[in-house]
């Protein structure tokens, strides 16, 4: 009975990415398509940087205090010398 619980358990959860991999990608295409077929304003954009700068320094400084290693804050991957 247990490993039909963690076999249940697995395929849930493997179904739960699914989604959400397939509902990310379709956000990043519908965000296209706002801007082919309507007027993107400047708003959107302000809001958009409002929202993801703030997300972005908080996952780097998580990161960093769990790895504490100061080159992970470099961009495009750069190695420490």
């Amino acid at each position: 009975m247990q490993r039909f619980r963690l076999d249940a358990l697995a395929i849930g959860l493997s179904s739960l990415c699914m989604i959400h991999c397939v509902a990310s990608l379709a956000g990043l295409f519908a965000i296209g398509l706002l801007s082919a077929f309507g007027r993107v304003e400047e708003v959107f954009h302000l809001v958009m940087f409002a929202i993801i700068v703030p997300v972005s320094l908080l996952a780097i400084g998580m990161g960093y205090r769990r790895h504490r290693w100061i080159w992970r804050w470099m961009p495009c991957g750069w190695k420490a010398p």
